[in-house]
């Protein structure tokens, strides 16, 4: 299983299970739909698994807002998916990425896809994003935290979907699908093309 980075980094990881991946399993969940209840089967579930009283804990994530957009996702990417998104701090995403990476310090934003799910139409895996990453990004580029999230989450799905960005010319491709995916949703492209590392 191969782990996508938006810094072009890949490493070998371990299987899903149970829908979940056990790399981002810790902590408690919070279901996007509000009521505490996981969605049913399919589409993109958001998770926070940010540190209570930690740093991140401050920042205010619109789950709901960011559950709206997601659901378009599918339609946008004309395939079913079977997507964990779990929303971590500095201290979570450093540690994934030190695991599954070997790479020291925090990230944007870590695909794991579900090789299991075979080579069907469905697409299925984990992606960890990383809030506080995304919450100092949105401030320097003047955009919105939502619309930074999302912009990881697209480029986590993407890597998801096979798309490579380790390579001049498949991060152009990859870049050109991203800002496709984000007008999809009416949300801004990026200047560089590529979520923060």
């Amino acid at each position: 299983m191969m782990i996508g980075s938006s810094d072009g980094r890949t490493a070998q990881g371990v299987p899903r299970e149970g829908g979940m991946s056990d790399r981002i399993a810790t902590g408690e969940a919070a279901a996007a739909d509000g009521d505490g209840e996981p969605p049913s089967p399919g589409g993109i579930l958001l998770l926070d698994r940010r540190r209570p009283g930690g740093a991140a804990a401050g920042i205010e994530v619109d789950l709901e807002g960011m559950a709206r957009l997601s659901s378009h996702l599918e339609q946008a990417v004309r395939r079913p998916l079977e997507v964990t998104v779990a929303l971590l701090d500095d201290a979570g995403m450093d540690a994934l990425h030190r695991t599954h990476s070997g790479v020291a310090g925090t990230t944007d934003v870590l695909s794991f896809p579900d090789e299991d799910a075979g080579c069907g139409a469905t697409v299925a895996g984990d992606l960890a994003i990383g809030v506080e990453v995304a919450a100092r990004e949105a401030k320097s580029r003047g955009r919105t935290l939502e619309a930074e999230l999302m912009l990881y989450l697209v480029h986590g799905l993407l890597h998801l979907l096979g798309e490579r960005d380790d390579e001049d010319a498949a991060r152009i491709r990859m870049v050109a699908a991203q800002d496709r995916l984000l007008e999809a949703l009416g949300l801004p492209g990026t200047d560089d093309g590529e979520p923060a590392a």
